[in-house]
């Protein structure tokens, strides 16, 4: 909860890898026979160890066992009202597709930083989640196509329609972190500063091995004569240490291998510089998946370097 309020949504492979995490601990609870009943942002920790980040589902302090009555006197429906199945706000003795259904909440929590629903009072917040739609990302990459077929069905208002097991929930997540979040050539539109710095906070909480598997690779096209590259580097470098995202020092690091790594020309093209090579940082920059890897490069060697 503090690393989404602090930080942001992180990038979308890192949400699902821990959900995933989550949902494995979920499954052994099941296995074990218990019911959860309160999973929420604030009941998953996060621990790093040797740059990886590993989520822990913690608080089992209203769990029951699983088919189990509530126990006499608990006071109306047991959970967190953000993150409750609507099952549970009727009264309905929480099991196994109420855990499934706050995972759903947790999914989208976590790829979004806010909760699925909102209400001005409980009341309000019951509706919203026993009438309101399943919350959809927008997009039509596989990637996002496969994680709404994941939300639709952990979030679906009927228990019988949801997953059977938090296994088969893990499973498909595993496999959309696999698939690809492109469209026609292009990433997400998001603003380039919000990603690199989500990539920024993750690497300094976690370590540099915890967005592994990209690279800095140099610039193959002819490059720009040197005085261009140095104006777009201070430009880069002033709006990232500008906007308090990190030191002068790592600002100058980040744009300086951010800019070789996917090339000027390149990020001229796409709309990240206009024409005296000032940085843009705007939703209509067209982030290629080779300057999103430039640019989580580029933070993971400057976080290094530290």
């Amino acid at each position: 909860a503090r690393l989404v309020e602090e930080v942001g949504a992180p990038p979308f492979r890192v949400a699902l890898d821990l959900v995933g995490q989550v949902a494995a601990g979920v499954a052994d609870a099941h296995a074990a026979g218990l019911v959860h009943r309160d999973i929420k942002p604030a009941n998953v920790l996060l621990r790093r160890r040797d740059g990886e980040l590993t989520a822990y589902l913690a608080d089992f302090g209203v769990a029951c066992r699983v088919g189990a009555e509530p126990p006499s006197g608990e006071p109306g429906a047991t959970g967190t009202p953000l993150w409750m199945a609507p099952e549970v706000w009727s009264g309905r003795p929480a099991g196994v597709a109420g855990d499934i259904y706050s995972l759903g909440c947790l999914l989208w929590a976590t790829l979004t930083g806010r909760p699925p629903y909102a209400g001005a009072t409980e009341e309000r917040l019951a509706a919203a989640h026993r009438e309101q739609p399943v919350p959809q990302l927008v997009g039509d990459s596989p990637m996002v196509l496969a994680v709404n077929r994941i939300l639709l069905r952990s979030m679906a208002k009927e228990p019988a329609a949801r997953y059977r097991t938090a296994a088969e929930l893990r499973a498909d997540l595993r496999h959309a972190s696999t698939l690809s979040d492109v469209v026609r050539g292009r990433a997400s539109s998001a603003p380039a500063l919000r990603r690199l710095a989500t990539a920024v906070a993750l690497l300094a909480t976690a370590g540099a091995a915890a967005l592994s598997g990209v690279h800095d690779a140099p610039e193959r096209s002819p490059g720009p004569a040197p005085g261009e590259r140095a104006r777009a580097v201070a430009s880069l470098s002033a709006a990232l240490a500008d906007r308090g995202l990190m030191s002068r020092d790592d600002a100058d690091c980040t744009a300086r291998r951010w800019i070789a790594g996917a090339g000027l020309r390149t990020m001229v093209s796409a709309g990240f510089f206009d024409a005296d090579l000032d940085f843009v940082d705007r939703a209509g920059s067209a982030a290629t998946p080779r300057i999103e890897r430039a640019a989580t490069a580029a933070a993971r060697a400057c976080a290094t370097e530290r």
